[in-house]
Protein backbone atom coordinates (compact mmCIF):
# COMPACT_ATOMS: atom_id res chain seq x y z
CA UNK A 1 0.00 0.00 0.00
CA UNK A 2 0.81 3.64 -0.52
CA UNK A 3 1.35 5.96 2.18
CA UNK A 4 -1.49 8.01 1.29
CA UNK A 5 -3.62 4.69 1.01
CA UNK A 6 -2.04 3.47 4.39
CA UNK A 7 -3.07 7.37 5.79
CA UNK A 8 -6.91 7.19 4.73
CA UNK A 9 -7.34 3.53 6.27
CA UNK A 10 -5.38 5.35 9.39
CA UNK A 11 -7.97 8.05 9.42
CA UNK A 12 -10.61 5.77 8.90
CA UNK A 13 -10.01 3.67 11.31
CA UNK A 14 -9.91 6.62 13.80
CA UNK A 15 -13.07 7.96 13.09
CA UNK A 16 -14.68 4.79 13.33
CA UNK A 17 -13.07 4.54 16.68
CA UNK A 18 -14.33 7.73 18.09
CA UNK A 19 -18.22 6.59 16.73
CA UNK A 20 -18.28 3.35 18.66
CA UNK A 21 -17.02 5.69 21.79
CA UNK A 22 -19.66 8.37 21.33
CA UNK A 23 -22.44 6.32 20.47
CA UNK A 24 -22.02 3.35 22.21
CA UNK A 25 -21.18 0.72 19.59
CA UNK A 26 -18.82 -2.14 19.23
CA UNK A 27 -17.27 -2.09 15.80
CA UNK A 28 -15.70 -5.31 14.84
CA UNK A 29 -13.83 -5.80 11.29
CA UNK A 30 -13.99 -9.40 9.54
CA UNK A 31 -11.38 -10.01 6.81
CA UNK A 32 -12.17 -12.95 3.85
CA UNK A 33 -9.43 -14.50 3.28
CA UNK A 34 -10.29 -15.68 0.30
CA UNK A 35 -10.96 -12.18 -1.35
CA UNK A 36 -8.99 -10.12 1.00
CA UNK A 37 -12.01 -7.84 1.62
CA UNK A 38 -12.94 -6.39 5.09
CA UNK A 39 -17.17 -5.98 6.32
CA UNK A 40 -17.52 -4.19 9.17
CA UNK A 41 -19.50 -5.28 12.08
CA UNK A 42 -21.56 -2.66 13.77
CA UNK A 43 -23.49 -3.69 16.75
CA UNK A 44 -24.88 -1.64 19.95
CA UNK A 45 -22.78 -2.17 22.54
CA UNK A 46 -25.97 -3.40 24.74
CA UNK A 47 -26.69 -6.12 22.57
CA UNK A 48 -22.75 -7.38 23.14
CA UNK A 49 -23.46 -7.19 26.66
CA UNK A 50 -27.08 -9.26 26.75
CA UNK A 51 -25.79 -11.95 24.43
CA UNK A 52 -22.55 -12.23 27.05
CA UNK A 53 -24.61 -12.64 29.46
CA UNK A 54 -26.73 -15.04 28.11
CA UNK A 55 -23.58 -17.21 28.18
CA UNK A 56 -22.46 -17.02 24.49
CA UNK A 57 -19.72 -16.15 22.92
CA UNK A 58 -19.49 -13.29 20.35
CA UNK A 59 -16.88 -14.94 17.44
CA UNK A 60 -16.88 -13.27 14.19
CA UNK A 61 -15.66 -15.74 11.82
CA UNK A 62 -14.95 -15.75 8.18
CA UNK A 63 -17.60 -15.49 5.22
CA UNK A 64 -17.66 -19.14 4.24
CA UNK A 65 -17.95 -19.97 8.12
CA UNK A 66 -20.88 -17.84 8.17
CA UNK A 67 -22.66 -19.42 5.54
CA UNK A 68 -21.70 -22.55 6.59
CA UNK A 69 -23.25 -22.04 9.83
CA UNK A 70 -26.14 -20.32 8.45
CA UNK A 71 -27.10 -23.48 6.35
CA UNK A 72 -26.45 -26.10 9.55
CA UNK A 73 -29.33 -23.73 11.21
CA UNK A 74 -31.41 -24.01 8.67
CA UNK A 75 -32.09 -27.43 8.45
CA UNK A 76 -35.74 -28.10 10.41
CA UNK A 77 -34.60 -31.84 11.83
CA UNK A 78 -31.90 -33.85 11.90
CA UNK A 79 -33.16 -36.32 9.23
CA UNK A 80 -32.89 -33.51 6.46
CA UNK A 81 -28.76 -33.93 5.11
CA UNK A 82 -28.65 -31.32 2.06
CA UNK A 83 -30.54 -29.80 -0.38
CA UNK A 84 -30.79 -30.99 -4.08
CA UNK A 85 -32.78 -30.33 -7.62
CA UNK A 86 -36.42 -30.97 -7.94
CA UNK A 87 -40.14 -29.30 -7.47
CA UNK A 88 -42.00 -28.16 -5.34
CA UNK A 89 -45.72 -27.10 -5.82
CA UNK A 90 -46.08 -23.35 -5.60
CA UNK A 91 -49.75 -22.57 -4.47
CA UNK A 92 -49.61 -18.94 -3.59
CA UNK A 93 -47.97 -16.16 -4.73
CA UNK A 94 -48.79 -12.23 -3.94
CA UNK A 95 -47.02 -8.55 -4.13
CA UNK A 96 -49.70 -6.71 -1.76
CA UNK A 97 -47.80 -5.61 1.14
CA UNK A 98 -50.75 -5.18 3.28
CA UNK A 99 -52.08 -8.96 2.67
CA UNK A 100 -50.12 -11.24 1.37
CA UNK A 101 -48.28 -12.77 4.45
CA UNK A 102 -51.46 -13.72 6.20
CA UNK A 103 -52.93 -14.84 3.16
CA UNK A 104 -50.59 -16.92 2.56
CA UNK A 105 -50.52 -17.83 6.42
CA UNK A 106 -54.28 -19.07 5.90
CA UNK A 107 -53.48 -20.94 3.15
CA UNK A 108 -50.69 -22.79 4.79
CA UNK A 109 -53.10 -23.79 7.72
CA UNK A 110 -55.44 -25.03 5.35
CA UNK A 111 -52.58 -27.03 3.42
CA UNK A 112 -51.32 -28.60 6.52
CA UNK A 113 -54.61 -29.76 7.87
CA UNK A 114 -55.40 -31.27 4.73
CA UNK A 115 -51.53 -32.73 3.96
CA UNK A 116 -49.95 -33.11 7.30
CA UNK A 117 -47.61 -35.45 5.84
CA UNK A 118 -46.10 -32.36 3.57
CA UNK A 119 -43.59 -29.37 4.06
CA UNK A 120 -44.83 -26.22 3.68
CA UNK A 121 -42.74 -23.23 3.32
CA UNK A 122 -43.71 -19.21 3.10
CA UNK A 123 -40.93 -17.74 1.10
CA UNK A 124 -40.52 -13.68 1.19
CA UNK A 125 -38.51 -12.98 -1.69
CA UNK A 126 -39.30 -9.17 -2.47
CA UNK A 127 -41.49 -7.80 -3.31
CA UNK A 128 -43.56 -11.63 -3.20
CA UNK A 129 -45.00 -13.86 -0.95
CA UNK A 130 -45.09 -17.38 -1.69
CA UNK A 131 -46.48 -20.43 -0.33
CA UNK A 132 -44.47 -23.57 -1.62
CA UNK A 133 -45.42 -27.13 -0.99
CA UNK A 134 -43.48 -30.25 -0.87
CA UNK A 135 -40.04 -31.79 -1.50
CA UNK A 136 -40.45 -33.54 -4.91
CA UNK A 137 -37.48 -35.30 -6.66
CA UNK A 138 -39.53 -35.87 -10.17
CA UNK A 139 -41.49 -33.06 -11.98
CA UNK A 140 -44.74 -35.82 -12.03
CA UNK A 141 -44.62 -36.85 -8.14
CA UNK A 142 -45.14 -33.42 -7.72
CA UNK A 143 -48.39 -32.81 -10.22
CA UNK A 144 -49.95 -35.74 -9.13
CA UNK A 145 -50.15 -33.39 -6.02
CA UNK A 146 -50.73 -30.14 -7.37
CA UNK A 147 -53.93 -31.92 -9.11
CA UNK A 148 -54.78 -33.53 -5.31
CA UNK A 149 -54.59 -29.81 -3.99
CA UNK A 150 -56.29 -28.41 -7.36
CA UNK A 151 -59.22 -30.89 -6.53
CA UNK A 152 -58.95 -30.46 -2.82
CA UNK A 153 -59.26 -26.61 -2.68
CA UNK A 154 -60.54 -25.01 -5.76
CA UNK A 155 -60.30 -21.97 -5.37
CA UNK A 156 -56.62 -22.40 -5.14
CA UNK A 157 -56.10 -23.55 -8.49
CA UNK A 158 -55.96 -20.51 -10.65
CA UNK A 159 -52.36 -20.08 -8.75
CA UNK A 160 -51.63 -23.91 -8.15
CA UNK A 161 -48.12 -24.84 -10.28
CA UNK A 162 -45.16 -26.65 -9.94
CA UNK A 163 -42.22 -25.10 -10.01
CA UNK A 164 -38.62 -26.19 -10.04
CA UNK A 165 -37.03 -25.29 -6.91
CA UNK A 166 -34.05 -26.50 -4.48
CA UNK A 167 -35.60 -29.49 -1.60
CA UNK A 168 -34.84 -31.00 1.08
CA UNK A 169 -33.27 -34.31 1.01
CA UNK A 170 -33.98 -37.23 3.66
CA UNK A 171 -32.09 -39.88 4.26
Amino acid sequence: MTRRALYIVALAVIATSQLAARDAVNVTSCINNDTLSTIKIIEPAALSLRVAREGETLQHQGISDLVAEEDAHSDQSNQLTNRVAGYRVQVFSDNNQRTAKSEARSKETKIKEAFPDLGTYIVYNSPFWRLKVGDFKTQIEAESVADEIKSRFPSFAREVRVIRDRVNSRH
